[in-house]
């Protein structure tokens, strides 16, 4: 978990507009979706725009945190887990 925590700092540091949490109660939203499967996320992002975006993916180049895993999500709505990753 520590990398995502640093990742989390490293965007911050970066001037990432968007919402960052490592939360339990954040995870355990993201963490099931419209059916059965649960996989809990390490981190949730919810960019504000483009630019944060472009700082996730050039962020993500750096050799730190070539291991982050990011998965996008959409309402969570699927029934079979869909959104979710592992």
């Amino acid at each position: 978990m520590t990398k995502y925590v640093d990742f989390l700092s490293a965007l911050r540091d970066g001037g990432f507009r968007g919402d960052l949490s490592d939360a339990i109660s954040t995870r355990v939203v993201f963490a099931t979706d419209n059916s059965i499967y649960q996989v809990m996320p390490d981190a949730v992002a919810y960019p504000r725009d483009e630019a944060d975006l472009v700082r996730i993916a050039t962020l993500l180049d750096d050799p730190r945190f070539h291991d982050v895993v990011i998965r996008p999500r959409g309402g969570g709505t699927g029934t079979n887990g869909q959104s979710l990753g592992e």
